[in-house]
């Protein structure tokens, strides 16, 4: 949650902040807000990527709006040769954030752009928001999707997946989840700046005056027992022997500089993963950037630490998939 919440949640009184949280309005509004600025920004800053942000590059293969799952929000845009992608490079998922209640595929066109110009079969989800979903629900989307690509894609050498934010919660609840159920679904997860500690990040958001307006608590639960319970931090503690052996290689990155998740988030899984015993892991540390720069460095492909970081990922050996 950002500036403007902070504002409002020094001026509105609570029942107002949870009637604007709970409606099923406040989402698509904020949405509309960000999608409109990112593009007055553009033609401002970079006129020759708000054609792509709208509606794509020309030199790009995109299919819109395929069905992943049976619900409304069970969609996926895919960017890249189908027939030859998935078998020369893998597939790459990205789950966008947006504090679990906003957010959309259609915000993400520049991030799938680059990324497919790598190479990748990129799968930009849509996945249930709150209020319609909690967070192990939108983890839930996250695992169906990834079996759906999985049957639709058999040839594919790799299934990554790339979560920012609340997207890197997600996405991390989900392996946890598919390991609980004896899966692996993916080779390798890079998450981004990602809130792990749900209890930790409610005291810090509560700190900031936003705790009653933001999506998190209601999406995570009321109480410290829900929330502890869709923390992965202290998720990976409770996982078996064979379970832990199920989760992939792992990369984090997180700015030293954020100060909407502060870095002790992924410090904390970080630390965790390691108390377990999980030796496919990395974490990187990134001076001097905070919650966005390193968002809109993989947006505009710049940042050549950031891209670097990217390419490692894409390279590293893969896990067993079973």
């Amino acid at each position: 949650m950002g500036r403007a919440e902070e504002v409002l949640g020094r001026v509105l009184p609570v029942r107002v902040q949870h009637a604007l949280r709970d409606s099923k309005v406040f989402g698509k509004a904020v949405d509309n807000v960000l999608m409109v600025g990112a593009g007055a920004a553009l033609v401002a800053l970079r006129p020759s990527l708000a054609r792509d942000y709208v509606v794509g590059a020309k030199d790009s293969q995109v299919a819109r709006g395929l069905a992943y799952g049976p619900l409304k929000r069970h969609t996926v845009d895919v960017y890249g040769d189908a027939d030859t992608a998935p078998a020369a490079r893998g597939i790459l998922v990205f789950v966008h954030g947006g504090a679990w209640g906003f957010g959309n595929k259609e915000m993400y066109t520049l991030h799938a752009l680059e990324l497919e110009r790598r190479g990748f079969l990129v799968l930009v989800l849509n996945y249930r928001l709150y209020p319609w979903a909690k967070s192990d629900e939108q983890a839930q989307d996250v695992n169906l999707a990834l079996r759906w690509a999985r049957e639709r894609y058999p040839g594919a050498s790799s299934t990554r997946v790339m979560g920012h934010s609340s997207g890197a919660h997600i996405s991390m609840l989900a392996a946890i989840q598919a390991a609980q159920q004896g899966e692996q679904l993916c080779d390798g997860l890079l998450l981004l700046s990602g809130p792990f500690d749900i209890e930790t990040h409610y005291d810090f958001e509560r700190g900031r005056g936003v705790h009653e307006l933001s999506f998190m608590k209601p999406a995570n639960g009321t109480t410290l027992e829900e929330f502890r319970a869709r923390s992965p931090v202290r998720l990976v503690r409770q996982l078996s022997v064979d379970e832990r052996d199920l989760l992939p290689h792992i990369m984090l990155l997180h700015g030293e500089k954020d100060d909407t998740v502060p870095v002790t988030s992924t410090l904390a899984l970080h630390r965790e993963l390691v108390h377990i015993g999980h030796e496919d892991l990395e974490t990187y540390i990134l001076e001097r950037h905070d919650h966005v720069d390193i968002h809109t460095d993989f947006m505009f492909g710049r940042g050549h630490l950031v891209m670097a970081l990217l390419d490692r990922f894409v390279k590293a050996p893969l896990t067993a998939r079973l």
